[in-house]
Parts: structure tokens; sequence; C-alpha cells
């Protein structure tokens, strides 16, 4: 996992007041003040495959 996905928040005068949907790393201090609805995940070592390929392989398949 790489961080979290939600709202951020920041101090008001009788409650946290809402400031920006973001994404924030498990590091940064803001995620104290984030409301998450999301865990941001980091692919690592992937590649991207064109579409065309994958139908090709499908077709061979069958």
């Amino acid at each position: 996992m790489a961080g979290v996905r939600g709202t951020l928040y920041r101090p008001g005068t009788f409650a946290p007041v809402p400031v920006t949907a973001a994404n924030l790393a498990y590091e940064d201090p803001r995620t104290r003040w984030m409301v998450a609805v999301a865990l941001v995940r980091e692919l690592k070592g992937c590649s991207l495959v064109p579409f065309d390929e994958l139908r090709g392989a499908e077709e061979t398949l069958r």
C-alpha cells in the first residue's frame, strides 16, 4: 500500500473543515487530517499491454 485517498480537512473554529479531495502517502503528516475512503496501491514491475494484443491472445485460445 502506498497511501490513502479521501477528504483532507483543516482545523476550523468549532470543528474540522473539509478542504479538498486528495491522495496522500502514508508518510505525509497531513494523513491525520484525512478521512480516507480508499487505499492507494503502487504497482511495480508491470507492463502495459495493448488491448489488441489481448484480443489476439483470446482468439488463439479458442
